[in-house]
């Protein structure tokens, strides 16, 4: 047998024990177990596959047809610093994704350099080495090379992409609530600039009705006391017309600071009445809930957790590096090109760990907390979201009753002041009693108003609450 078979022979059988010995060595595992379970969506009759409710797909506030809504939105879309932020992050974690899988691949470096040294003469060097000065020119080719045998940088890249397609989702979610949020301020603003035109209106009813209390009593008709219960209706007024006042303003310094418009610039704004708008329920589901931007991204994070996991796991095995160097090495510049000058290093390697004194197992205990920690917070944003949703139909059902039940007393109000009107005229009944009526649709009307901005915002919330995402769901 010759050296060539013996030594093929014997070859594999070192290299599988050597292995195997290596893997034995490893530092044991004793990470402690997870404590979270996730919770599964079909068992609140959620389907990941269902399909989002049509009005709550994409803009859904145009069917507002508000032009200046619209507008709005767009601004804020465009300026408002959260979703700055929110790209931000979402370019961080390309970037950390960049590093993470650049890391695995080979690392090719040009290195040049001139050293002038001078050995000592006592040292280990003998004469003529000793006490003289020597130069020494390098310029070479550097290879580095880190073996992922054991997945460490795969599944450090797969919770990089994951907390990416987290950052995306997260990103959509705030444009949601952006939208929405400007939607509703947006509602409160207009809703509370036509309350304070009706209260205007009122507050001429009682100017109207002051004059008139004023004149009885002049001509003995009536005691002080008429006049002056219509000045206590007054300050009434008044208080309410402050209140009002009060509630423009936080409206809009809400707009303000969401749409990043100044102040000024939404008093430019037409008073009107608020839209009409009427959502059908009974056209909604609550199925697709499981593809809210919110619940996407919190099951990305639990997998980027998970994959965090197996790469704290891969930390106990050996880690693998092969390394190379080609180039050139001379005292002298002008030989460094020469052919005796070539100089070459094959550097293969392994780090072994034996004992960190308990610190991989600690980082894999940190590692599995964030598990138990993300899916935690997966839970919880689930069971937010179902509730959110029940709420907002509840809610909006309700508020489309109460509305309903407004419009119709209105209506009964507005008849009975026409009637006056008519009476009045016709000198059947006193000025006192048309203002009276008058004044009473005017509070009609404000209850109506009220009620239509509650339902109108039930409504904003309910789609928001339902609003899924349209990035592609990935595994």
């Amino acid at each position: 047998m010759n050296n060539k078979t013996r030594h093929r022979r014997y070859a594999l059988p070192l290299l599988a024990g050597t292995a195997a010995l290596l893997l034995s060595a490893c530092a044991s595992i004793n990470a402690g177990q997870n404590q979270a379970q996730q919770l599964q969506p079909n068992h609140y009759g959620l389907q990941s596959q269902a399909s989002v409710p049509t009005p709550a797909q994409g803009a859904w506030w145009r069917i507002l047809q508000r032009k200046e809504l619209d507008q709005l939105i767009e601004t804020a879309l465009a300026q408002h610093p959260s979703l700055t932020l929110a790209q931000a992050r979402i370019r961080l974690a390309g970037a950390d994704s960049a590093l993470i899988g650049a890391s695995d691949g080979p690392q090719l470096d040009l290195q040049g350099a001139h050293q002038r040294l001078r050995n000592s003469e006592y040292g280990l060097l003998p004469p003529p080495l000793a006490g003289n000065w020597f130069s020494l020119n390098q310029l070479s080719l550097n290879l580095g090379w880190r073996l992922d045998f054991w997945g460490k940088t795969r599944a450090q890249l797969a919770a990089s992409h994951s907390l990416q397609l987290a950052a995306q989702l997260e990103a959509e979610d705030s444009r949601n609530w952006l939208a929405s949020a400007v939607t509703a301020h947006y509602l409160e603003y207009t809703a509370a600039r036509h309350s304070l035109q009706l209260m205007r209106q009122d507050q001429d009813l009682l100017a109207t009705q002051l004059k008139q209390a004023q004149g009885l009593v002049s001509s003995g008709i009536a005691s002080g006391d008429a006049g002056d219960a219509v000045r206590r209706e007054q300050a009434h007024l008044d208080s309410r017309i402050a209140t009002a006042t009060a509630r423009i303003a936080r409206a809009r310094h809400a707009l303000s600071a969401l749409t990043t418009l100044p102040e000024a610039e939404l008093d430019k704004l037409a008073i009107q009445p608020l839209p009409v708008w009427q959502l059908d329920t009974r056209t909604l589901s609550t199925q697709a809930l499981a593809r809210r931007p919110d619940v996407m991204a919190q099951v990305a994070r639990v997998k980027a957790a998970a994959f965090g996991v197996d790469a704290a796991k891969a930390e106990f095995y050996p880690d693998v590096t092969l390394g190379a160097m080609a180039g050139l090495q001379a005292q002298n510049l002008g030989d460094l090109f020469s052919a005796g000058a070539l100089a070459s290093a094959l550097t293969p390697g392994f780090t072994l760990p034996l004992f960190h004194a308990g610190a991989l197992n600690a980082a894999l205990d940190a590692r599995s907390a964030r598990h138990d920690a993300a899916i935690a917070s997966y839970n919880q944003t689930l069971l937010s979201a179902i509730q959110e949703a029940a709420d907002g139909v509840s809610q909006t059902q309700a508020s489309q009753q109460a509305y309903a039940a407004s419009r119709a007393q209105l209506a009964t109000l507005a008849r009975i002041a026409k009637r006056s009107q008519i009476r009045l005229a016709s000198g059947l009944i006193a000025p006192a009693q048309s203002i009276n009526d008058a004044r009473r649709t005017l509070a009609g009307a404000q209850e109506n108003n009220e009620a239509h901005v509650r339902q109108l915002q039930a409504q904003t919330a309910l789609l928001r609450a339902l609003a899924g995402s349209r990035l592609p769901e990935k595994n």
